[in-house]
């Protein structure tokens, strides 16, 4: 029986805006474009790499979908994660509420238990709300989304959502959204303030274990109440990141003051 001849492997080229992409990645992984930076214009990365805009904006599309970049009208193409080389670790920008639907996005939240607790008394009071009534209630690690790469938690988190919005908890985990834009989807709740307190503790022996670290370790807690638009808390969470897999960034803009009138003679 003859052998059929082996076919010729054909080496298939990556897309241009996928080399721009990998290219662009490189620099912010490297430091070229730290956290916080501005990416050169579209215009100016057209001229750069002798392409089109359509390939361009691909290129950005791709660093946005992975996390590193995000689009702000007004200010271009700004750098919010600079992950390359750290498989351990999450880095979160916050400046908009906008800005916490992406943190969701890019942490999936494995379910641990749920429950019917009402949010700690100690938040109720800080915050200023009742924590009367009934309640649902989860708790969950938040891990880091990595790609290729075992994810490790990065955060315990705790969540508690009126129950009059008749959400099942696990079902909200499994969606892959932040909580209040699943809500907002399915329901007639608005959320149009988040109220958020930052401090640090040392774990309790529970919370390290489920994390899987050592009791008494630093822990960044992040308390965030979401508030509806007759200004009801109909949503809150609780989440512990240990010290050294998380980081916090905020950006602060100084408004410039609007030009004195002339004084009518």
């Amino acid at each position: 029986m003859t052998q059929r001849p082996t076919p010729p492997q054909v080496r298939t080229r990556r897309p241009v805006y996928r080399r721009i992409a990998d290219e662009l990645q490189a620099a912010i992984e490297s430091g070229g474009y730290p956290i916080g930076a501005t990416l050169p214009t579209e215009s100016e990365l057209c001229q750069h790499f002798g392409v089109s805009r359509h390939t361009i904006r691909s290129a950005l599309r791709l660093l946005d979908e992975a996390g590193l970049t995000a689009r702000r009208h007004g200010s271009g193409t700004v750098v919010i994660s600079d992950t390359g080389g750290r498989d351990y670790e999450f880095v979160q920008v916050v400046n908009t509420v906008d800005h916490l639907r992406r943190v969701h996005r890019e942490m999936r939240l494995e379910v641990l238990e749920t429950g019917s607790d009402p949010p700690p008394r100690d938040l109720a009071t800080r915050f200023g709300f009742r924590a009367a009534g009934d309640w649902r209630s989860l708790v969950g690690l938040r891990m880091g989304k990595r790609i290729g790469r075992v994810a490790l938690a990065v955060g315990l988190a705790r969540v508690y959502l009126r129950a009059q919005l008749n959400f099942d908890m696990s079902e909200l985990a499994a969606a892959g959204l932040s909580f209040f834009d699943t809500i907002e989807e399915q329901s007639d709740t608005r959320c149009t303030r988040v109220h958020q307190e930052i401090s640090a503790q040392a774990l309790s022996a529970v919370d390290a274990e489920r994390l899987g670290i050592e009791a008494g370790a630093p822990a960044l807690r992040i308390a965030r109440v979401y508030h509806d638009e007759a200004e009801l808390v109909f949503l809150v969470s609780d989440t512990l990141h240990p010290a050294d897999l998380f980081r916090l960034h905020m950006n602060f803009h100084r408004r410039a003051a609007p030009p004195q009138s002339s004084p009518e003679i």
